[in-house]
């Protein structure tokens, strides 16, 4: 591979990471239990995603775009630092069971309790609307007296 080829694919390694990385989304992001799976599982996307990068021209990529202080000691660390790069500051499981606390509170019990109290100002407007029915239809079958005092009287 000449040097041009290998620059072509860090150019393209480093486009993905930076343009199309963050809005990959799959189920395993929400079952890693650590930032070091978890970066593993974004590096192996990339690798596989961008055509002919390998493992050298990925860390090489990631030493690039990282904090100039970050030490790489093991592959580890560059799993790691791919998440710092992504802007990754908690794991998406532990945000997921917030997230599903925080839907439940709102669509689960306020949603419902809603509904209830919209039910119960329903009913109350039909009954009251029954209620104003009959008197207008009481009103409108009264039998007449020809009096306007008398009928007014009556009414009050």
């Amino acid at each position: 591979m000449t040097k041009e080829e290998k620059r072509n694919i860090c150019d393209n390694i480093f486009e993905y990471i930076k343009e199309d990385l963050s809005e990959w989304l799959d189920d395993e992001i929400f079952v890693k239990t650590s930032m070091e799976q978890l970066g593993e599982l974004y590096y192996k996307h990339t690798q596989s995603t961008v055509v002919n990068a390998t493992e050298e021209l990925l860390n090489a990529v990631i030493r690039t775009i990282s904090p100039k202080n970050v030490e790489y000691n093991n592959q580890i660390d560059y799993y790691c630092a791919l998440c710092n790069i992504l802007h990754i500051k908690e794991l998406p499981s532990l945000k997921m069971i917030n997230v599903e606390k925080e839907y439940e509170e709102v669509f689960e019990q306020k949603y419902n309790l809603l509904l209830t109290k919209y039910q119960a100002e329903m009913n109350r407007i039909q009954g009251r609307l029954f209620q104003i029915k009959l008197e207008s239809d009481a009103i409108k079958n009264a039998t007449p007296s020809y009096s306007f005092m008398r009928d007014i009287s009556i009414k009050l």
